[in-house]
């Protein structure tokens, strides 16, 4: 069987555009980076705190393969 007939990549972070992967989605990775250091420095100030979900917008790019 050869993986490439039968299995589908996608990314999420759209580092590499030379991996062979059919859609990947584009994230500010800047923005993810600050969120995610306040995120787990509140954390550690408020460890009893309900969990959260933080959702950030990205954009899926399709590519042509």
């Amino acid at each position: 069987m050869n993986a490439s007939d039968t299995c589908v990549f996608t990314g999420f972070d759209n580092t590499d555009p030379s991996l062979p992967s059919k859609a990947t989605v584009n994230v500010d990775k800047e923005l993810f980076g600050r969120r995610s250091v306040y995120q787990l420095l509140w954390r550690i100030l408020n460890p009893n705190s309900c969990y959260e979900k933080k959702m950030i917008l990205g954009d899926v790019i399709v590519k042509d393969l």
